[in-house]
């Protein structure tokens, strides 16, 4: 993975059943590389690219945590 300030996901959402229930389901690809992940919730694409964000961050102090998330 190259270090840059600027980086660009397709997201793809889609609906997959899993034991008689409904589930998100969610895939990031990145346009750059072909590279695609895959997510098994909403939630853990999230943190994936809330820890993105933070680890291309120059300067700590711009990366401003979510409330739930304050320490």
């Amino acid at each position: 993975m190259t270090d840059r300030r600027y980086f660009a996901y397709l997201l793809r959402c889609w609906q997959s059943s899993e034991e008689e229930r409904l589930v998100w389901r969610v895939s990031l690809e990145d346009p750059h590389t072909g590279e695609r992940i895959g997510f098994a919730t909403i939630e853990a694409a999230v943190a994936f690219l809330r820890e993105r964000l933070w680890t291309i961050c120059q300067r700590p102090s711009d990366y401003q945590a979510p409330p739930d998330q304050a320490a």
